[in-house]
């Protein structure tokens, strides 16, 4: 009899417990995207400062991937880009990536710009995880306001 009840007793409080956990678990996915785009903006600026050339953040928001790449024609005697990183947010963290844009330019001093593959600068990107939604905005200059 005392065994039934503590099992109850403990059955109860996973059921009352479960539910706010859920909620911190999806909490916690979104910071971590929210984390992975900040550093794909601060990374994008440093690229295109060290290198000397236009950084571009590509935004995939089908496949929940940014990556960044720098224009290093003329450097290696060849017309490529070269793949930085990638941050795999779909894959990664479960985190639908949205977004008004599909990339983000940054020049040789890190601030945005413009570009054929950027006509405007700035832009929103937001993240989603199943209820939680959280919405990143990165000004003219390429930052996070």
């Amino acid at each position: 009899m005392e065994l039934l009840t503590v099992l109850a007793l403990v059955g109860l409080l996973a059921s009352i417990a479960i539910p706010p956990l859920a909620r911190l678990r999806e909490a916690a996915v979104v910071d971590s995207g929210r984390s992975q785009v900040t550093a794909a903006l601060s990374l994008s600026r440093s690229v295109g400062s060290r290198w000397g050339r236009t950084a571009v953040l590509l935004i995939d928001t089908v496949q929940d991937v940014l990556t960044l790449r720098v224009d290093t024609t003329g450097l290696f005697g060849t017309s490529e880009y070269l793949v930085v990183r990638e941050f795999w947010l779909g894959a990664d963290l479960g985190v639908d990536l949205g977004a008004d844009r599909s990339a983000i330019c940054f020049n040789s001093r890190g601030v945005g710009t413009t570009g054929p593959e950027c006509p405007e600068t700035g832009a929103l990107i937001t993240l989603k995880d199943s209820e939680r939604v959280d919405t990143i905005r990165i000004n003219s200059a390429g930052r996070v306001w």
